[in-house]
């Protein structure tokens, strides 16, 4: 009996099944990173959900995919905006992830009193600090259908002192603006000085409501805006001053 409980022991262990072969770490990232390079364009949903996965298969996965799924935040919403407050608030690490912030701020030259480019500053305040790139975006295609029975305005409803809320984004160096309307001249001006380290600017679609007054330099030794900026891309119908015509 002794005999035969050693030769079963040693079949045994012969039958048992190899350890699951492991990938290199570095075979690892190169798919993480090849799924967060093509979250881009039509394919976002599709690739971040798949990032999603992945920072569910394993908590050595789980900080590459984090890296890739909060790179660029889209804010289409007020709701959207509640949900990024809460979880930063909740996991502040993850601020760190956020490189690029598109916001869709109105639709068709029509603005709500309480817009996302207002909002947004005063909802994250000095989190985001490595944010580089910001993207305001006055069109969204399903947009219309959720501002039915809101106050709507003919342009985006800037403080007076909204440049106070974009002083923590001095960091930014890319601003996009993509068909929106500013109250005044003067003000697009100040929306785009509040970005101290701008280094591109593209505008498409830019335009005011009423020229108002030319903006200047008050004093002798005022400091001359913007000097790293370097790439300035203007697509019409940018800076149509939208005024009415004289009968």
């Amino acid at each position: 009996m002794k005999r035969h409980s050693g030769t079963h022991t040693r079949s045994t262990r012969r039958l048992r099944t190899p350890p699951f072969p492991q990938l290199p770490w570095e075979v690892c990232e190169f798919i993480i990173d090849a799924l967060g390079q093509a979250a881009t364009g039509l394919r976002r949903n599709e690739e971040t959900r798949a990032l999603t996965k992945c920072a569910l298969v394993c908590r050595a996965w789980r900080p590459r995919a984090q890296l890739w799924i909060f790179r660029q935040i889209i804010l289409s919403n007020p709701a959207s905006l509640s949900r990024l407050k809460i979880l930063l608030e909740a996991s502040p690490g993850l601020a760190t992830h956020i490189r690029a912030l598109r916001v869709y701020c109105g639709d068709a030259d029509r603005y709500t009193a309480c817009n996302l480019a207002t909002a947004f500053p005063a909802a994250l305040g000095r989190r985001v600090t490595s944010l580089r790139e910001i993207h305001l975006d006055g069109f969204d295609g399903v947009l219309g259908r959720r501002l039915r029975g809101e106050k709507l305005l003919k342009h985006l409803p800037l403080h007076p002192c909204f440049q106070i809320l974009y002083r923590p984004y001095s960091t930014v160096t890319i601003l996009r603006l993509s068909r929106v309307t500013f109250p005044n001249f003067a003000d697009f001006i100040k929306f785009v000085s509040c970005f101290a380290g701008l280094r591109e600017l593209r505008c498409d679609g830019v335009k005011w409501f009423v020229l108002g007054r030319m903006p200047c330099n008050s004093g002798g030794n005022a400091k001359p805006l913007l000097n790293n900026l370097r790439i300035i891309s203007v697509r019409p119908p940018v800076f149509f001053v939208k005024a009415k015509a004289n009968s």
